[in-house]
């Protein structure tokens, strides 16, 4: 599926889903694919890579199976992310396990 405008999600979807501006993927939303966009945020489930090409917000009921690659990420408390975190600009994992769970804050 392809979107001109920003676009959001509720239901099932099993394919790619390519954005030109902003995509939301609802609690209640699911995406099977490769997930692309300008900005993304993601409270539901995303199986498949997520390339957000400006920033990534993964609120804390999001489920994230797929490597992440972005230039800016905001991961709130109980996110869960199953996959690499890339940065665009280094083109470098930011993460050495394959696995990342975000339960609590981070100690400032």
């Amino acid at each position: 599926m392809t979107f001109e405008n920003d676009a959001r999600i509720g239901g099932q979807i099993q394919g790619n889903v390519i954005c030109k501006k902003m995509v939301i993927v609802e609690t209640t939303g699911s995406i099977e694919g490769l997930l692309e966009a300008e900005s993304i945020i993601i409270f539901g489930h995303v199986k498949g890579d997520i390339k957000a090409l400006k920033s990534l917000h993964l609120m804390s009921s999001c489920l994230i199976e797929g490597d992440i690659h972005t230039i800016d990420i905001t991961v709130e408390s109980g996110a869960r992310i199953s996959g690499k975190v890339w940065d665009f600009a280094l083109q470098n994992s930011l993460t050495q396990n394959s696995t990342l769970s975000i339960d609590e804050p981070l100690p400032s």
